[in-house]
C-alpha cells in the first residue's frame, strides 16, 4: 500500500504566535534580564565579601607591615614568668591601631630557668593555684581593653617535641590546667574569647577541654621547605598542610582561626604559596581567618641540621594578603 506524502509544515505560519508574543513582551523580557543580571552581580559581590577572611592578622615584631590598614588582628606572645607590663604596652598598640588582640600566654615555670621534673608537675602546680596570682595579673591588664581580646593559653599541647614544658603531658592534667586558667580569668567578667589552640596533629582530641571553655579553635599551619623535602619529598601546598588539621577540629562546631601560619623559601615561592592559600580559604565553612607569623622562627628546634626557618614575607605580599574590596 502506498502512503500519501506527509504534509510539509508552514514554519512561518507555525512560528507566528511565538513572534507575536515576543514583540508584545520584549521590553519586559529585556528589563527582566537586566534585573536578573544585577541580582547575580549583587549575589557575587556578597559571596566575595562573605568568603573573604574576616580575620587577617599578623605577628610582626619588626613592624614591617605596621601601616597596612588591612590587618584586623594584632598577635603577640608572652611568657608568664617574665615582665607582664609588656602586655599592657602591646594592648595599647593594638588599641591605637584599632585591631583585635590575640594574646598567646605561654605558661613557663617560675622563676625563669626553673624546670619541674616533668611537664605534669607544671600542670599540677597550675591546677593547685600556684600560678593564680600570675593569671589574675594578666587578666587584670587585659580587662582594660577597648578592643576584642582573644586569649590563647598553652598552645600546641599535643606536640611531642621538647619546645614547650606544657606539651605532650597527661591530657587530663592539661585539661584541668586549661580550665583552671579560664575559670580564673572569667572572674574578671565575660570580657574575653578563649582560643584552644592545638597544632593540629593526630591526638589533639585527647586535650579537648569541652565546648564551654572554647570560643575559637586555633591551628598552626607551616610549610618549611627543608623539613618537607627531607621528610615528605616535596614542598607542601597550603591545602596539603591545612586540610587534615582542619578535618580534625571541624566537628567541634566552633569557629576556626589559623592562629599561626608561615611559609619558607624564595620570595617568589612565598608569594605563590600565599596566593594558593588566599584562593582556597573560602572552601572551609568554619574558618574565620588567619594570623601570619612574620618573623624568623623564635625557637630553632624544628630539627638538628635544618636552618632556622625564616617566615618573613616580602612587602609585595600586601597585594595578596590584604585584597582590596
Amino acid at each position: 500500500m502506498k502512503y500519501p506524502p506527509l504534509p510539509i509544515p508552514n514554519l512561518k505560519e507555525k512560528l507566528q504566535p511565538v513572534k507575536d508574543i515576543f514583540y508584545k513582551y520584549k521590553k519586559y523580557l529585556f528589563t527582566n534580564a537586566l534585573v536578573l543580571a544585577i541580582i547575580f552581580l549583587i549575589l557575587g559581590l556578597i559571596s566575595y565579601l562573605t568568603t573573604s577572611p574576616k580575620v587577617i592578622g599578623m605577628y610582626d615584631p619588626d613592624d614591617a607591615f605596621i601601616t597596612e590598614k588591612g590587618i584586623t588582628m594584632r598577635s603577640d606572645y608572652f611568657a608568664w614568668n617574665k615582665d607582664l607590663s609588656v602586655i599592657a604596652i602591646e594592648l595599647k598598640r593594638a588599641t591605637e591601631q584599632q585591631r583585635a588582640f590575640l594574646v598567646t600566654i605561654e605558661p613557663w615555670p617560675e622563676p625563669v630557668g626553673f624546670r619541674y621534673e616533668s611537664n605534669n608537675d607544671l600542670l599540677k602546680a597550675i591546677i593547685e593555684g600556684e600560678y593564680d596570682q600570675t593569671t589574675n595579673n594578666i587578666c587584670d591588664i587585659l580587662s582594660t581593653a577597648q578592643v576584642p581580646v582573644y586569649i590563647r593559653w598553652g598552645h600546641e599541647m599535643e606536640l611531642e617535641n621538647s619546645r614547650y614544658p606544657w606539651s605532650h603531658s597527661t591530657p587530663e592534667l592539661y585539661i584541668q590546667a586549661y580550665r583552671h586558667f579560664v575559670d580564673t580569668c572569667r572572674t574578671k567578667g565575660n570580657l574575653f574569647k578563649f582560643v584552644w589552640s592545638p597544632a593540629g596533629e593526630a591526638g589533639l582530641e585527647n586535650y579537648w577541654p569541652g565546648k564551654k571553655y572554647v570560643d575559637v579553635i586555633g591551628l598552626s599551619i607551616y610549610s618549611f621547605d627543608q623539613y618537607d623535602e627531607k621528610h615528605i619529598g616535596h614542598k607542601r601546598s597550603f591545602k596539603e598542610v591545612f586540610i587534615p588539621r582542619y578535618d580534625r577540629v571541624k566537628n567541634y562546631r566552633k569557629p576556626v582561626l589559623i592562629a599561626e601560619i608561615g611559609v619558607t623559601g624564595t620570595d617568589n615561592y612565598k608569594l605563590e604559596w600565599i596566593g594558593w592559600m588566599m584562593n582556597d580559604l573560602h572552601n572551609y565553612k568554619r574558618l574565620i581567618g588567619f594570623v601570619y607569623l612574620n618573623t624568623m622562627d623564635p625557637q630553632a628546634v624544628w630539627e638538628e641540621g635544618l636552618d632556622n626557618p625564616d617566615w618573613r614575607l616580602p612587602k609585595r605580599a600586601t597585594q595578596l594578603l590584604f585584597p582590596k574590596k
